[in-house]
């Protein structure tokens, strides 16, 4: 077993004194308002409403009003500030997460669970497997992050956390409405707008609400592409031309975006016990381009260019249409809940392959073409759980069954216009094809990928004494997974088809002993088991000469041990919550380049990783409010992982072991009655790596820094703000470009933030 360090757990070891100092006997007492406390935020982590600092769980939350003053309108964009959550971006909508440096490249399933309410989101497959959707945030109640294993509740997918963005919902008694408008202008960009606006209205008076959010943005590109230039290749044969010096066209901010969002609920109180509520989310996010840009090999940076030899639009599109049907009824003793989910997105993401096929076979000319596969996604939820909690015999949980049955259809059609009165038999189409005519139709694919997960669990705690809780939990979960894949075109070898199928069932267990040593003191010690669905591979990979076939790969799963506090002091103007971790990770998914250019998830490796998270927050004279965070993360390899280059003790890909916020809130009067604020916040990732060759600088995801600032006046439900996002106009490397079609051996695509954008926004509420 690996120990950590003494020089990476000292600020743990820090931190846990200053939690523990001053931990007393004094009565528990029930929470009650006290003069210059910081707002308490309810939480539903446990599937029940709670105060966030009386959940023995590592959790933070932002609530509405946190979310406004940031000015963060995707979880995207706030996910690097979360410590121990890591972001790997493409843009918009192929986002993916990872929490506690439980990350890695294989399978067909996300390491970290994300819901929409109760809805658990598949993410779409294809290109950036484990992306997920970026619904907008306008009129969100809060968003809640869950830190370790939540394989009890939550199930498979969760297995480093899970993300919860949990919306507003009708409100039966008032009226409400808000409106706001924001313009501003990037750097290397040009002008940006967004508008939203809800409205509330009670339709039958305590019984029946509606409530319809919406939202629409259109925001500047901020790359630039440059066209008829392409990255060079020695030692091809035959030779390429060379490339220019300079473009032949520049093509100014091609990554604008555009979003449009409606959601719309209904809340009908049958009865003061029976509740249904129905709701719609739809959203359409459209990218002019990706957000990436080009860093030459051996480099360690770039300008905001993108390099292609003819000017083909990479635009990409994603739209998801989310239903739910939520229904509750209280007993007085137990609440029953059901919750049935449809969901359906469709993506298209093309890519630029022009260079991409040169590159698989050099003819020595480029031909224009596009790969663009459509990723349709169909997604039905279902879970029916009842929650109870009797304070006389100390003892509450919740009881649930799950159902989810997914199936993402992935279609490409991949022409190159030209390729056979251009290329039939030359030498490298002989030595590919053999001699005779060629296909214009590269390569084709419609097939679908099936998941389906059946879930029963129970999660109960019992009042040992007055200040000591028993948590105990236990999931039985059966996992299968059906594929079917038709393929064709030139460099399949012509038509073929392949079929699999596998089936898991197991166990996630959990134990926690929590301890509230007083009204501001809780402690807690944790166990869980956290697991992540398993898949299969093409299963005709011999015939198509890569040596041998392979077959379905199981689940992987892992150990999160766990200690932590949650504590208030100063009178709660001052909270201070602390988490370490160690966690053994098993039959880690894999994913790999095979020889013959396909990809493959095996189950091989383990992990070790521990860490831990520290967040405070004060309220200093009543006006004047600070917060830090910070996540450490020691992510490695236990073992060799020679078919990926990984060797024992390497940080795990995409994991940076330090990231954290910090943030500096200032209230104040202003003349003729309006009440200000300005606001500070910062965020630091540090470096981290897309694979474990590290030999090239080129694809260091680099450390980084970003500094935003917000002013604002209010007066009534009137609001006014002045924002600098970005304000150091910080390059930032989130990710590697992770298309499975192109891969430039003398440079690497690189995906990056927004650059400085200042704005103001205007805003009324009533």
């Amino acid at each position: 077993m690996n120990t950590p360090r003494a020089h990476d757990t000292g600020l743990l070891r820090l931190a846990f004194l200053f939690l523990l100092v001053g931990a007393d006997g004094a009565a528990v007492a029930e929470d009650a308002p006290r003069s210059g406390a910081l707002e308490d935020i309810v939480v539903t982590a446990q599937k029940r409403s709670e105060n966030l600092q009386n959940v023995p769980l590592s959790v933070v939350a932002y609530g509405n009003e946190a979310l406004a003053e940031t000015g963060v309108q995707d979880f995207s964009s706030l996910a690097a500030r979360v410590p121990g959550v890591t972001l790997n971006s493409a843009g918009p909508g192929r986002s993916s997460y990872s929490i506690r440096g439980i990350a890695s490249t294989g399978g067909n399933a996300p390491t970290t669970g994300f819901y929409v309410d109760e809805t658990p989101i598949l993410p779409s497959g294809g290109d950036g497997a484990n992306a997920g959707i970026d619904p907008d945030l306008f009129d969100l109640a809060r968003i809640e992050v869950l830190r370790g294993p939540q394989g009890t509740l939550y199930g498979a997918s969760s297995m480093g956390g899970t993300i919860k963005l949990v919306t507003n919902q009708p409100n039966l008694k008032h009226v409400e409405a808000a409106v706001r408008g924001e313009g501003s202008t990037t750097d290397h960009g040009g002008g940006n707008g967004r508008v939203d606006g809800m409205y509330n209205v009670p339709l039958v008076d305590d019984r029946v609400a509606l409530r319809v959010v919406a939202s629409y943005k259109n925001f500047s590109g901020f790359i630039d592409r440059q066209v008829g230039v392409w990255a060079p290749y020695p030692g091809v044969t035959p030779a390429y031309p060379v490339s220019p010096s300079a473009p032949a066209a520049v093509l100014h901010h091609v990554n604008t975006e555009e979003r449009s969002s409606v959601r719309t609920t209904l809340k009908i109180a049958v009865n003061d016990a029976f509740t249904v509520t129905p709701s719609v989310w739809i959203q359409n996010l459209a990218m002019g381009a990706p957000s990436d840009f080009d860093v030459a090999s051996g480099q360690s940076s770039g300008e905001l260019a993108q390099r292609r030899p003819f000017a083909i639009s990479e635009r990409y599109t994603d739209r998801y249409v989310l239903s739910n049907l939520t229904m509750t009824y209280d007993f007085g003793f137990a609440s029953l809940l059901s919750t049935t989910s449809y969901m359906r997105r469709e993506e298209t993401t093309p890519d630029d392959q022009t260079e991409g096929l040169e590159i698989a076979y050099p003819q020595g000319k480029f031909l224009p073409s596009v790969y663009a596969p459509i990723v349709s996604t169909r997604e039905l939820t279902e879970e029916l759980r009842l929650s109870f909690d009797n304070k006389d015999r100390g003892l509450g949980g919740t009881v649930g069954a799950y159902f989810n049955n997914s199936n993402r259809h992935y279609f490409v059609n991949y022409v190159v216009p030209g390729y056979d009165a251009n290329f039939r038999n030359t030498p490298t189409s002989i030595a590919n094809f053999g001699p005779g005519p060629l296909d214009d139709l590269n390569y084709s694919q419609h097939g679908d990928y099936a998941p389906k997960q059946y879930a029963v669990f129970a999660e109960l705690n019992y009042q040992l004494t007055e200040r000591l809780r028993l948590t105990g939990g236990l999931r039985w979960y059966e996992l299968m997974y059906t594929t079917e894949r038709f393929e064709d075109g030139l460099s399949n070898g012509g038509p073929s088809v392949s079929r699999g199928q596998a089936k898991d069932t197991g166990y996630n267990p959990k134990a926690e002993l929590s301890y509230q040593a007083t009204a501001d003191r809780l402690y807690y010690v944790s166990a869980a088991r956290g697991v992540r669905p398993g898949g299969v591979n093409t299963d005709n990979l011999a015939q198509k000469g890569c040596g041998q076939d392979y077959g379905p790969y199981g689940p992987d799963s892992l150990w999160n041990y766990e200690l932590g506090a949650k504590t208030r002091w100063l009178d709660g103007a001052l909270t201070a919550n602390a988490a370490a971790y160690y966690i053994r990770w098993s039959n880690i998914q894999q994913g790999r380049t095979l020889p013959c250019s396909y990809q493959i998830t095996e189950n091989a490796g383990k992990a070790v990783v521990h860490g831990g998270e520290l967040e405070l927050e004060a309220r200093v004279a009543g006006n004047f409010t600070l917060g830090f965070g910070v996540g450490y993360t020691q992510a490695e390899l236990a073992v060799d992982a020679p078919q990926l280059d990984g060797h024992t003790g390497q940080q795990l890909e995409n994991v940076p072991k330090w990231n954290g916020n910090a943030s500096a809130k200032y209230t104040f009067a202003l003349p003729a009655d309006y009440a200000g604020f300005v606001r500070a916040d910062g965020q630091y990732v540090g470096e981290s790596y897309p694979d474990y060759d590290r030999t090239d600088p080129a694809t260091f995801q680099r450390s980084y820094a970003v500094l935003d600032f917000r002013a604002g006046a209010l007066k009534g439900g009137v609001e006014w703000n002045v924002f600098l996002a970005n304000a150091t106009n910080k390059q930032a490397y989130l990710s590697k470009f992770i298309s499975d079609n192109y891969d430039a051996p003398s440079r690497t695509r690189m995906f990056t933030n927004r650059p400085r954008t200042i704005g103001l926004s205007v805003s009324y509420r009533y």
